[in-house]
């Protein structure tokens, strides 16, 4: 479950950020996800993206 989210404008933006510091998004086998990580609700209003911490804590990015 996720432990602590963000509320973001870019999601890309903020994805490339962190990936360009080290951090890996989760990729979750079935869930729908993009290639990147990036999950859509079927309506297309909200994207969501996970990863974790260094203690392994889930963390989220959501944009919309």
């Amino acid at each position: 479950h996720t432990v602590l989210g963000w509320r973001v404008a870019d999601i890309g933006a903020v994805m490339d950020a962190l990936t360009s510091k080290g951090v890996t998004f989760e990729i979750y086998p079935g869930f729908g996800q993009d290639a990147r990580g990036v999950w859509s609700t079927p309506d297309g209003s909200a994207k969501v993206a996970w990863f974790n911490d260094p203690d392994g804590n889930n963390l989220s990015l959501t944009q919309g």
